[in-house]
């Protein structure tokens, strides 16, 4: 990006000289957005971490805030427009501050500021409770008469805020991954539905359909399928069929034809040609077999 009209955000001074709020650490600050006034935005490049937290004040939004995660290096995400007075909380520190304690170290492992930049992390009410108590503390602290432990207070609630925020994201991540690895599950919860209501004779399930009903994309739920069920999610689906298709030819006197209808196949060559791609054998083989096993039982 060129540096052409980018403002440089290098210190908390140029921070709050911007949104008009004043500071009393050099190297830190949690400014209140409340304080701050209307904003007309700029391209930003940033010297500092910085963790926004804006209050949804919107009750029917299914969340209570948002997280946004910057750091050294980084542009800010709006280059043009104006935006309006919100509340929550922006804190903003140099790296400088954290010299000489354990919180250097480790800014790595809190790998959202790499990933979290041009998304926010939701957060329900409780997690927002235990973020604004963060907020605060390292605020209060902001503001108390300087000593030689005031650095390491301030650091520490930093550390208590990012390490709160990685154990949000973690859990994130492990729900997802719990309800990834659920997806055979649900696929065969679905189709079995699908099999047992009367209602949905007549259709044949696809990928395309599955995906909408998990309210995913066809493509993910792909993915989804070869990485925890080692199948794509096409031939999974043509396996419950071709399952579907024995129980008819095992239960019920019917003709081929009868059963393509209604399982919905536009043809009954197609139900043969599938099922003989699965079987090995033709349906009318299938029948004969299955029938002569029954008669020498």
């Amino acid at each position: 990006m060129s540096n052409d009209h980018v403002t440089a955000f290098d210190t908390v001074n140029a921070v709050t000289e911007y949104l008009g709020v004043q500071s009393s650490n050099d190297l830190v600050s949690v400014i209140s957005l409340e304080e701050v006034g209307t904003v007309t935005h700029v391209v930003k490049r940033f010297g500092l971490y910085c963790v926004t937290c804006v209050f949804e004040e919107d009750a029917n939004a299914g969340y209570a805030a948002r997280l946004y995660f910057t750091k050294p290096g980084q542009y800010g995400r709006y280059s043009s427009g104006v935006s309006a007075p919100s509340k929550g909380w922006l804190l903003c520190f140099h790296p400088d501050v954290l010299q000489g304690t354990l919180l250097a170290n480790r800014m790595s492992d809190y790998y959202f500021f790499g990933e979290l930049h041009s998304m926010p992390m939701y957060l329900d009410a409780d997690e927002l409770q235990l973020v604004d108590n963060c907020m605060r503390s390292i605020r209060t602290e902001q503001y108390h008469e300087i000593d030689r432990y005031t650095n390491r207070i301030i650091v520490s609630g930093i550390a208590v805020l990012l390490t709160q925020c990685l154990r949000f994201y973690d859990r994130r991540d492990h729900d997802k991954v719990v309800r990834n690895n659920d997806i055979m599950r649900r696929v065969d919860m679905l189709l079995n539905d699908h099999f047992s209501s009367p209602k949905n004779h007549k259709m044949l399930p696809t990928v395309a359909w599955c995906a909408e009903k998990l309210s995913i994309s066809a493509n993910y739920l792909g993915d989804l399928m070869r990485k925890y069920g080692n199948v794509s999610a096409q031939e999974h689906i043509h396996r419950r069929i071709v399952e579907e298709i024995k129980i008819y030819l095992e239960r019920e006197n019917c003709s081929i034809g009868h059963i393509a209808y209604v399982l919905g196949f536009k043809h009954p060559h197609h139900l043969s040609r599938l099922f003989r791609k699965a079987e090995g054998c033709t349906p009318i083989e299938y029948r004969q077999r299955f029938h002569n096993r029954d008669i020498e039982e």
